[in-house]
């Protein structure tokens, strides 16, 4: 089995992410990366911007809001057609990884309600906006549900049991 490598940031990297060409490697996390996911192992398929980062991953679409960012209707039709780009055709289940946005537009909150292309929708997050946006995004017409844990946000996502 290999032996994990530390960052400077102090993560666990694989070694094979060591050895990949400089182009390939995740970047390090930072604050002032654009990227508000969580890095990018070689391979990867997705998008990023400035406001989301989408990865397609074994039949499950993970996006991560920027921190703190606005929600409008422009960004969230990019972002579903980011979805629609990486399902393959397919209505995959998302897990949405909120990261306390300061709140949504009157357009983007219709276009986050009629958004229909998931199967499921697991809404992650710890904070009141987090719950805010969850509550309403409850009326849509996905099946929604909030967590504040990952792996159960993750497991729901995918069928593996009703948790809470």
């Amino acid at each position: 089995m290999p032996q994990w490598e530390k960052s400077i940031a102090g993560e666990r990297i694989h070694p094979s992410i060591l050895e990949a060409p400089v182009e390939q490697r995740a970047p390090a996390r930072t604050s002032c990366r654009a990227c508000p996911g969580h890095g990018h192992a070689p391979g990867w398929r997705g998008r990023c911007t400035a406001s989301y980062c989408i990865e397609a991953r074994h039949g499950l679409l993970l996006h991560w809001w920027a921190p703190s960012s606005f929600l409008t209707a422009p960004t969230i039709l990019s972002s579903l057609e980011a979805y629609r780009a990486l399902s393959d055709g397919y209505a995959l289940p998302v897990v949405i990884h909120l990261q306390e946005p300061r709140g949504i537009s009157p357009a983007g909150r219709a276009a986050m309600l009629e958004a229909t292309q998931n199967s499921r929708v697991a809404l992650v997050g710890n904070g009141p906006v987090d719950r805010v946006l969850t509550a309403f995004s409850e009326g849509g017409l996905s099946d929604t549900r909030y967590f504040e844990s990952v792996v159960h946000a993750e497991l729901w996502a995918r069928g593996a049991g009703v948790l809470s």
